[in-house]
């Protein structure tokens, strides 16, 4: 522990409360960012890797219990730095699991660099029966280096999974 004395450390901690002050109304996502789709392919992207198709990475088990609740992490894409994720609408329809990723777009007029940003968040899923349970991830699709008009990018898109469900 250090102590700090006279002037110039009654000025240091000043400053630092300022600073602290300033920072706690900071925030990386801001408030009035719209909320938007996610995106969940992207074909012939202007990213540097190798693979000219991107899709969003949804990882949960090939067979779940029946009536017990599983977590699955869910990425998409974000065009850039300003992208942030936001949360995922869950909607079960007996064994049919719909899961609509939601993202927060940029402010428009921001200036953003334009990168592969991957958005995570987890998501978590019941099958209530045994037997093939189905996950339909709903987001959009882009194509090529213009993403369309921001903060909507692309076209809906829907990508299926088929999961085992045991007793």
């Amino acid at each position: 522990m250090f102590k700090m004395q006279g002037v110039c450390g009654t000025l240091g901690l000043l400053l630092l409360a300022a600073t602290v002050a300033a920072c706690d109304d900071f925030s990386p996502v801001p408030p009035n960012s719209p909320i938007v789709q996610g995106v969940i392919v992207w074909v012939d992207h202007p990213f540097d890797t190798p693979d000219p198709e991107l899709r969003a990475r949804f990882v949960f088990p090939d067979s779940v219990r029946a009536g017990v609740a599983f977590d699955a992490r869910l990425i998409t894409i974000g065009p850039n730095v300003c992208w942030f994720p936001d949360d995922a609408t869950v909607s079960t329809s007996g064994n049919r699991i719909e899961v609509t990723p939601w993202d927060r777009a940029g402010v428009p007029g921001q200036r953003c660099t334009p990168a592969n940003r991957s958005l995570q968040r987890f998501v978590r899923m019941t099958f209530p029966e045994a037997g093939s349970g189905t996950v339909v991830l709903i987001g959009r699709r882009v194509s090529g280096n213009d993403p369309g008009s921001e903060p909507v990018l692309g076209e809906p898109h829907q990508l299926e999974f088929v999961v085992e469900v045991i007793p």
